[in-house]
């Protein structure tokens, strides 16, 4: 299975930018690096320009054909996408806005894991809850829980 990775990986298309618009540029790219997060890309094209978001873009391209790149710790291949933003995370002569803009995106993502969290609990405790009043354990009175021990 992970050679089928690497062959659908190592076919990535080039873009022309000639006229294209940027949002057709940040399409393009997020088709064909199979990078979901279209609104990164769309920021990290904003902040550096078109041809120097290529430039990382025909970089990708590249690694991927020679085989991709691996996550720090060697586990596993890093994906399309994923080697394009660590191409510009990594570079010393990306200013510190790039920097900012993923910096933000962590934190977004941050955000989400601990709502996710929280409300997977919330499920959790609510079907406990009902799980108990059916057993009953607890005994609802007047929109307080009691203890039926």
């Amino acid at each position: 299975m992970e050679i089928k990775e690497d062959i659908v990986y190592s076919h990535i298309k080039p873009i022309k930018v000639d006229e294209s618009s940027v949002e057709s540029i940040v399409d393009q790219i997020s088709e064909n690096l199979r990078e979901p997060n279209k609104e990164l890309i769309s920021e990290i094209i904003t902040a550096l320009g078109v041809d120097r978001a290529m430039q990382y873009y025909n970089k990708t391209r590249i690694i991927e054909q020679q085989g991709g790149l691996y996550c720090k710790d060697g586990s596993r291949r890093r994906k399309p996408g994923g080697v394009f933003f660590h191409l510009i995370y990594h570079d010393t002569t990306v200013s510190e806005c790039i920097k900012q803009i993923f910096s933000n995106e962590a934190r977004k993502k941050y955000k989400l894991k601990k709502i996710e969290i929280k409300e997977r609990r919330r499920k959790y405790n609510q079907e406990l809850k009902e799980r108990l009043i059916k057993e009953g354990l607890l005994i609802m009175s007047n929109g307080q829980l009691k203890n039926n021990e």
